[in-house]
């Protein structure tokens, strides 16, 4: 009972231990998907506004560069003339140079605008990948904390029947302990019940009751014996009573005589004490005969009462192995169901590590997604660079121009 008692303490520390590192790890997991979700929606949001912005510039520079682009154009068809000096030439072919590297440049800001565009599209496809690999993250978090809860009313439910088990591992033992004294009880009520049964064939030394039968019998012939030849003195003397009495009657002589009749009288007394003595004796035998019916009822009320006990020990000793037979197959079941609730612990604890390495691809896939935002956003400071630089050109072409038209 101790060693199970300190097995189901140590299942149910392990269990709790469990619990704990199961709860913590859903815990972790929640924080991080939330601070996942929370940056995803600030990135989102910070670089739809930048590209939106940089857009904006960029469609605002290029339609300043085509508008430019045009009244240079103008300005060069509407001022050549035969008459212009090779001076203007110059100046004009200038100009058409500082068109052609605007148009160029332009161009260069249209690809990169594409590039940028390009660029956005791909981090809006990762983040919609990362997005969708969080609802997913999210969706087995929810698988898992449903086979938590499970698992959790599972261990539950085990508790109670580690509980139960040890009361019934005690009520085992207990039980085994009664099986082990109905056994002995059984084992000596049998052994009494054969000696009963043995009992004519022991030795009188053996068995008093025994002894006092055989004794009983030996007094009951001694008597009949003894009734037998006071029996038959009786009718001896009869005899010689009736044949005194026809003697004394036929024969004068003995009417005279005083010894035939004191004979008589003597035959008489004796006869008396004959039938006295028969009568206790008789009387003696009755009594024996009913002290022997008496130990006869006795002896077998009591083998009955030996069998009674035989059977209903059998029949408790029976009822305590069926009783044992099912705690065991109880406990039995007990074991396997607690070896199959570890089991799904185990693929519980494994897909935990495998939802921790999800998360920690998220975020590196975070990380990934900022160094590319990095890199657009240094893209569009260059962009923007160029674009200081093409608006520095096109003032002092803006200059140069007026001063040409002055």
């Amino acid at each position: 009972a101790s060693t199970a008692t300190g097995t189901g303490n140590g299942d149910q520390g392990e269990i709790l231990k469990l619990q704990r590192t199961i709860k913590d790890l859903r815990e972790e997991m929640r924080r991080e998907v939330d601070e996942h979700q929370h940056e995803l929606t600030a990135l989102q949001d910070v670089q739809r506004q930048k590209m939106a912005d940089i857009t904006r510039r960029h469609k605002d520079d290029l339609a300043e560069y085509e508008e430019r682009i045009e009244e240079l154009e103008e300005q060069i068809h509407g001022g050549v003339s035969p008459a212009s000096s090779p001076s203007d030439a110059s100046k004009m072919s200038d100009l058409q140079q500082t068109v052609v590297a605007l148009q160029e440049a332009a161009d260069q800001r249209e690809e990169q605008l594409q590039e940028t565009s390009a660029g956005l599209e791909e981090a809006q496809r990762k983040q919609a990948s990362l997005l969708q690999e969080k609802d997913e993250a999210q969706e087995e978090n929810t698988e898992l904390l449903q086979n938590y809860t499970r698992l959790q009313t599972s261990v539950t439910e085990l508790q109670t029947r580690v509980l139960e088990q040890e009361g019934k591992s005690l009520q085992k033992a207990q039980l085994e302990q009664d099986i082990q004294a109905l056994r002995d009880k059984l084992t000596a009520a049998e052994k009494e019940i054969e000696g009963l049964k043995n009992l004519d064939e022991a030795e009188p030394k053996e068995e008093v009751e025994h002894a006092d039968i055989l004794e009983l019998n030996t007094i009951i012939g001694t008597l009949r014996q003894e009734k037998e030849v006071l029996e038959q003195d009786k009718l001896d003397l009869e005899e010689r009573l009736g044949l005194s009495e026809d003697q004394r009657g036929s024969s004068s002589a003995a009417a005279e005589s005083g010894e035939p009749q004191e004979f008589v009288e003597d035959l008489k007394l004796e006869l008396l004490h004959r039938e006295k003595a028969l009568r206790n004796t008789e009387e003696e035998r009755d009594t024996l005969m009913s002290e022997l019916e008496e130990l006869d009822r006795q002896n077998q009320e009591a083998t009955q009462h030996m069998i009674s006990v035989k059977e209903q020990l059998s029949a408790q000793l029976k009822e305590a192995e069926a009783e044992l037979s099912s705690l065991s197959a109880e406990l039995n079941t007990t074991k396997d169901q607690r070896r199959a609730l570890e089991g799904e612990l185990e693929n519980q604890k494994e897909k935990t590590s495998q939802s921790a390495f999800t998360l920690n691809d998220l975020h590196m896939g975070k990380q990934q997604l900022e160094r590319s935002v990095k890199e657009l956003k240094d893209k569009l400071g260059s962009a923007h660079g160029q674009s200081k630089e093409a608006r520095r050109e096109i003032t002092e072409l803006k200059k140069t121009l007026r001063e040409r038209e002055e």
